[in-house]
């Protein structure tokens, strides 16, 4: 707080006025009965005070409890009541009489500074043709001092023409004061960063970003602009991969292929709404009987159908496949295999799903014979029966 000592030397006994407040007052000279402008109000309790306009009007929160203090040049110093405003809207200050009075004001540095100017404004201009008046003015008051904190993204250019990329609280700028005198600001500046990241996506077929756009193929260049923490921009590189599954299928005569690799598997009956056909989860499907087969691929985290492929080549008519048995079936490790009323000799071969062939043999004679699965792998085999020209196909799981 800054001492301000105001020396004001009055040869005449001076005019006084009228002042008034209820929440709003007049503080008037009680001889002249006129205003008092710019008289010095302070309440006592809250330290908070304000001065009068130049119709000696004032304005001032304050409770009925608090006390407010008066106080103009060469006028007696009152302390009146808050509560006197609400009846008596007018207060009279009481003139006096002396060569050299010194008073000492404390406040704002600004608000002190206005007061000043604005009364030796209004004496300069004053009509009172009965009286002289001789002001004069000594202070104290030296260079004020203040602090601009600012916060900003990246850079900051300030009032001293620099561009500021780190914090800084050291820079100084120095302007002038509504006193004619110096006012150093200094800087205190944070500076916030921008940040950047990737945004990793894999995707079946199409993938939607939050960019609002559909990216149908892979893409490592769209980037989109978001506000972090500090508020800086954060901009987002996206990576996006588009993950496709290859639904093709080959076939030779019974057997069904799908192309794709690294996958898995699941045969399905397209007859019988697409129902799943039990233990069929390899990449190759061999047909027991006629009929339209699909395959359900999940590749690369995707599942995608195939479309169903027509299978006509399974001799439907031959008697033999309607006469041979297989049972256990399924089996743990041991098939016996009936060939019933087969005439002559046959011919037959079993293989896994994956056509690795595990038995062979040609113009067998036995009306039955046995197969030992115990060591294969649980799964799926494949038993062709052939007789001549016609082809019987069997399948076997051993679980």
């Amino acid at each position: 707080m800054k001492l301000l000592i105001l020396s004001i030397t009055i040869f005449f006994t001076i005019g006084s006025s009228l002042a008034q407040e209820t929440v709003k007052g007049i503080i008037m000279d009680s001889k002249f009965k006129t205003p008092l402008p710019y008289t010095y109000i302070i309440n006592k309790n809250t330290k908070k005070g304000t001065i009068t306009n130049e119709d000696g009007e004032f304005q001032l929160k304050c409770s009925k409890n608090d006390t407010l203090t008066f106080t103009f040049i060469s006028y007696e110093k009152k302390e009146i009541p808050c509560s006197y405003f609400s009846t008596n809207p007018i207060y009279f200050l009481k003139p006096i009489t002396n060569d050299l009075q010194t008073f000492e004001l404390f406040g704002d540095y600004d608000f002190l500074i206005d007061i000043l100017i604005k009364a030796k404004k209004k004496l300069s201009r004053s009509k009172n043709q009965t009286s002289k008046t001789y002001f004069s003015l000594e202070s104290n008051i030296n260079s004020n001092m203040g602090t601009d904190i600012q916060a900003a993204c990246d850079n900051f250019t300030w009032i001293d023409g620099n561009t500021y990329t780190t914090d800084n609280n050291t820079a100084t700028h120095t302007l002038t004061n509504a006193a004619g005198c110096d006012s150093i600001v200094t800087l205190n500046l944070t500076i916030n960063s921008g940040n950047t990241g990737a945004d990793v996506q894999a995707a079946c077929d199409n993938f939607t970003w939050i960019d609002g756009n559909t990216y149908t193929t892979d893409n490592n260049t769209a980037t989109y602009t978001l506000t972090n923490a500090v508020g800086c921009d954060s901009v987002v590189t996206l990576d996006l991969t588009i993950n496709a599954v290859d639904i093709a299928t080959a076939n030779s005569n019974d057997t069904i292929t799908s192309n794709a690799t690294g996958a898995t598997f699941q045969w399905l009956d397209c007859d019988n709404a697409f129902a799943i056909i039990s233990g069929e989860i390899s990449q190759d499907f061999v047909a027991t009987s006629n009929g339209n087969f699909a395959v359900e691929v999940t590749q690369n985290s995707c599942k995608d159908t195939s479309i169903c492929v027509n299978i006509t080549t399974v001799d439907i008519n031959s008697i033999e496949k309607k006469i041979v048995s297989i049972y256990p079936n399924p089996t743990k490790e041991l098939i016996n295999v009936n060939f019933g009323n087969i005439q002559g000799s046959v011919n037959y071969t079993l293989t896994s799903i994956e056509g690795r062939i595990i038995e062979q043999k040609q113009n067998v004679t036995d009306k039955s014979i046995s197969i030992d699965l115990s060591k294969e792998s649980l799964g799926v085999y494949l038993l062709k029966v052939n007789k001549n020209e016609s082809v019987s196909v069997y399948r076997i799981v051993r679980q």
